[in-house]
């Protein structure tokens, strides 16, 4: 059941029944993550023009998507989260005495956004947690968020656990009917009732942009799809708490051999858990290159998502530390979170004192990793004062007793986001051009951009496509409009935004005929003032909240409201 709006006093959409279902599979809440499998026991109607979800089964903790849900038996809502990452935890019931598997759950902080601050009630129970590539990776237990505590819980039993974790027992798995053949799929696109897939995972070109040049072609430009992968050592789930009686780093550290693929990328992003009456800061050191960003808007007890400031490039040839440092705190304070170990030996258990002299933590004092973790991107940045491979110098660290170590059990239930082993990016093999929907040529990968020397009289609409081998994402598409005389001018058309409830970027319809775009916030002040816009904003910097779009024309101005998830 579901409405054409937010509201629901708006009409309703025609909904579709079936009835009759077998179970297949259920795992547990008990010492498990709580799934169900069901299998209909009749072919859906062709005219019934469903979409089957896509899923991901990797474990890969989101940093945004959505939910989707009959509250209370509503008709649908949908749900977004975003400025929380999901955090791994365990399910567990004080009145029923009852556990869940260790870390077998996502909780999920959902934003407030104009239509309210969203929560699960009962009858959400059993919806699915989708992530930023519109995968399944949850399903919901339940949780104590409301109306009156809308940043409480919000558990989904996690579909990496749903699939083989607990059992041989073909009743208490879902991967034997999902992937019946073995195959070893870790992730499968949704797919519309008529066969078309929408491929999950691949992501487009970004920034499209189109120009008229003098001598009447067109030149389109374009950047690489940008990916980005979560590192850390550990499983980043909350066990203990600590303090070293003085300011302190700790951190992680990774040497030359883990950080040959992602040599050149950017550090965005770092991921910790701070407390209350502690100043922290994020700290990065490779080399002689050293990066110390001051903490001052962060949330406590939650895991919080540090965008830096600067992007930090990676140097495959020098070791690389990431850190947290606890600058200032009284001596009964613990700052500092670890998981459930064992350490991960001269990697997730470093620290520093104030001389920044690196040791790790002897294993009878703390035997287990600490709790931050870090995104990398796929862009890659500039080095300085870089050292080549071959000459790089490995940082040996022994254990070194701290002397003044107090320890902790934690009783906050949080994690950082599960890092991963390091792998390689996935990389476009070429790009594929279309226009006015026919294939016009196909580019190698190094290639950003082509000049079409063919216009024709009408106005074309180009299309890029990233290829991956034999897949390809989907498009980004810019029109344009040419005249006869050989002058770039702009088709009298709507410009606009899209979507109006946007995280990291907004597309400009029509961009073309921007002269100028001003991005103001709530408070009238300008935040942001771009003349002749690409049709890609990004927008992954803004803070949530209402922001109103200015765009300029040759004809006139107009302003749009958008919303920051």
């Amino acid at each position: 059941m579901e409405r054409t709006g937010c509201d629901n006093s708006s009409s309703g959409n025609r909904y579709e029944p079936i009835v009759g279902c077998t179970r297949k599979a259920a795992i547990p809440i008990q010492n498990g993550s709580d799934g169900l499998l069901l299998l209909l026991n009749e072919n859906i109607p062709d005219n019934y023009d469903v979409f089957f979800n896509g899923w991901d089964r990797t474990g890969t903790p989101s940093p945004s998507g959505v939910g989707i849900h009959h509250p209370s038996g509503d008709y649908k809502k949908i749900s977004t989260y975003g400025k929380y990452p999901v955090e791994s935890v365990t399910w567990s019931n004080a009145d029923t005495k009852q556990t869940g598997a260790r870390n077998a759950h996502w909780n999920t902080t959902f934003d407030e956004t104009a239509n309210g601050h969203a929560v699960t009630e009962g009858g959400s129970s059993g919806s699915p947690l989708f992530n930023n590539k519109g995968l399944i990776i949850g399903t919901l237990s339940g949780g104590n968020s409301s109306c009156e505590n809308p940043n409480g819980l919000n558990l989904y039993g996690k579909f990496s656990f749903h699939w083989n974790k607990f059992s041989e027992n073909t009743k208490e798995r879902m991967d034997i009917w999902l992937d019946p053949q073995n195959t070893g799929t870790t992730y499968l696109a949704g797919m519309s009732q008529d066969g078309q897939t929408v491929e999950a995972g691949l992501m487009a070109p970004t920034d499209l942009t189109a120009r008229k040049t003098t001598d009447g072609n067109i030149e389109l430009e374009w950047k690489a799809p940008i990916y980005q992968q979560i590192i850390g050592w550990g499983d980043q789930g909350i066990v203990s708490q600590f303090g070293l009686g003085d300011p302190f780093y700790y951190g992680q550290r990774w040497d030359t051999n883990d950080l040959t693929p992602i040599h050149k990328k950017t550090i965005t992003t770092v991921y910790f858990t701070p407390v209350e009456n502690v100043s922290y800061a994020v700290y990065i050191e490779q080399g002689n290159r050293i990066y110390e960003e001051d903490l001052t808007d962060i949330e406590y007890q939650k895991t919080n998502a540090i965008t830096l400031k600067k992007p930090f490039t990676i140097d495959a040839g020098q070791d690389l530390i990431v850190a947290i440092h606890a600058k200032e705190y009284n001596k009964k304070i613990f700052p500092a979170f670890a998981d459930e170990g064992p350490a991960i030996d001269g990697k997730g258990n470093i620290y520093a004192m104030s001389d920044k002299k690196w040791a790790t933590f002897p294993t009878e004092e703390l035997d287990a990793n600490s709790c931050i973790s870090f995104v990398v991107t796929s862009e890659e940045g500039e080095l300085t004062n870089s050292t080549s491979l071959l000459s790089a110098k490995k940082q040996a660290l022994n254990p070194v007793k701290s002397t003044k170590m107090t320890i902790i059990r934690s009783e906050i239930a949080s994690s950082s986001p599960e890092g991963f082993l390091i792998t390689d990016f996935t990389e476009p093999t070429g790009y594929q051009i279309n226009r006015d929907q026919l294939e016009l040529v196909t580019l190698p990968a190094s290639s950003t951009q082509y000049t079409d020397k063919n216009i024709p009289a009408n106005a074309p609409v180009y299309q890029v496509y990233a290829l991956y081998n034999d897949k390809k994402s989907q498009p980004v598409t810019i029109d344009t409009d040419t005249s006869v005389d050989n002058e770039q001018i702009q088709r009298e058309e709507e410009v606009s935004i899209q979507p109006n409830l946007f995280s990291d970027q907004v597309n400009i319809i029509h961009n073309q005929q921007v002269k100028l775009l001003e991005i103001y916030a709530s408070n009238g002040k300008l935040v942001r003032k771009i003349h002749h816009p690409g049709n890609i904003i990004h927008t992954g910097s803004l803070p949530q909240g209402v922001y109103f779009f200015r765009m300029t024309t040759d004809r006139t101005t107009k302003t749009i409201q958008g919303i920051r998830k």
